[in-house]
């Protein structure tokens, strides 16, 4: 049989150069092999037509060989061979075609990983800087809270105020202040300096502490104050 029509010949090796050089001191080092053109069903292909051209050689006549079979039987059990041979070729193409299949999966896998850990790591710099807004977020509500209220008392206190002036020169102001919503409060006498706005002395009844009453300007904050003392007295 020629070396060309050898089961490779219609694969992906490239015998011809060496098959030109068909002699005893010949050399085989210039096969080539092209896996791009290689194919399972081609290759099985090429190998059944091999072992069937490998059959017919076979002509011997049907007569009882040495061990008590029959040249036919010798051709059947090749047959038998090349199948099992086919098949397990078969399985193998299909175990390397899975494997090929599952290394996709696994690179897949790992890149998927790879950006999930980077989304995860971005996620926890955003839950950080989510909790420290919160806390930013939360102190400013609470001081503006706190400066709502207080507006508010200030403004209820400005319209709950009754203020008389009892007597006034250019040094000082001696007014009388009282709270309409306070109806048994006797109004508490303010001597206050003119220039300055600071209280010089004070009859408070009772409602602040001398220690309360010194260094304190007479305005919207003291007047707060002395109606919260009014309206909750300790």
């Amino acid at each position: 049989m020629n070396r060309n029509s050898c089961l490779f010949s219609g694969s992906y090796f490239d015998v011809s150069a060496a098959a030109q050089q068909d002699t005893p001191n010949s050399s085989w080092s210039n096969i080539s092999c092209n896996w791009s053109k290689f194919s399972p069903g081609q290759e099985i292909a090429c190998r059944n037509e091999y072992v069937e051209n490998c059959i017919k050689e076979i002509n011997f006549p049907d007569i009882p060989n040495g061990n008590g079979g029959t040249y036919q039987d010798l051709k059947n059990k090749l047959k038998d061979l090349h199948q099992a041979y086919i098949q397990a070729f078969q399985e193998n193409c299909s175990i390397a075609t899975q494997q090929k299949a599952d290394v996709k999966i696994l690179k897949n896998l790992k890149n998927t990983y790879t950006n999930l850990t980077s989304q995860y790591k971005n996620l926890l710099n955003s839950k950080d800087n989510l909790e420290k807004d919160e806390k930013e977020t939360l102190a400013d509500y609470n001081l503006k809270k706190e400066s709502f209220q207080k507006a508010i008392h200030m403004y209820t206190t400005y319209f709950d105020l009754n203020i008389s002036i009892e007597d006034s020169s250019d040094a000082t102001i001696i007014a009388s202040v009282c709270f309409a919503s306070a109806k048994t409060m006797t109004p508490v006498k303010v001597i206050i300096d003119r220039k300055e706005k600071k209280i010089i002395d004070i009859d408070s009844k009772g409602l602040l502490t001398k220690e309360e009453c010194e260094d304190i300007t007479f305005g919207p904050e003291f007047l707060y104050y002395l109606r919260q003392r009014v309206l909750t007295p300790t």
